[in-house]
């Protein structure tokens, strides 16, 4: 579980920071990811506070992040972004 968490938080940055390339302009890109990177960091060093929430052994803190999770996908979700265009390589 352990390999697959962490394959599939690999994968949810590189898609994240790849729409976030895509989008933003040269002057505010690098302002952009440094803004997502101190909100990225703060939410996994605040996330290690919520231990003392309840019981490690319980269900409860599963179903914080599952709803921490749900509603940060949200803004996501009800934003329309089209996809970014890629270029393609080798031969045609």
């Amino acid at each position: 579980m352990r390999l697959i968490t962490g394959l599939a938080y690999a994968g949810l940055y590189v898609v994240t920071e790849s729409w976030l390339n895509g989008h933003a302009a040269n002057q505010l890109r690098d302002r952009l990811l440094a803004f997502y990177m101190v909100i990225s960091y703060r939410c996994m060093g605040g996330g290690q506070l919520l231990l003392n929430v309840a019981d490690p052994g319980g269900m409860v803190l599963f179903l914080i992040v599952s709803i921490l999770m749900s509603v940060a996908l949200i803004p996501i979700l009800l934003s329309y972004t089209p996809q970014p265009e890629s270029r393609q390589t080798g031969r045609q």
